[in-house]
């Protein structure tokens, strides 16, 4: 994986904060969260980014799309003036 291609997957899971985002939703091989500063040297190059990381990067796509997914459904079944999500 490039660190193009890791820019474009963290902007999408997380936005303009993706770098601290990303760092506190991955564990590593050592099963403890990432430093920030980890994914930050990912980013700009200076550290290749890892092999492992790729499987993680899948997993958290899918439980964002299903979550996405679901106030989806959720907006398109609601009414205008209901309540979208019920906490």
């Amino acid at each position: 994986m490039t660190k193009e291609e890791l820019h474009t997957i963290g902007r999408a899971l997380y936005g303009l904060k993706w770098q601290e985002e990303l760092a506190r939703n991955i564990i590593n091989l050592d099963g403890v969260e990432l430093d920030s500063r980890r994914v930050r040297q990912w980013a700009c190059g200076a550290r290749p980014v890892p092999t492992w990381l790729l499987p993680e990067l899948k997993a958290l796509v899918q439980k964002r799309m299903q979550e996405i997914q679901e106030i989806n459904f959720e907006l398109l079944a609601c009414s205008e003036n209901a309540t979208i999500i019920n906490s």
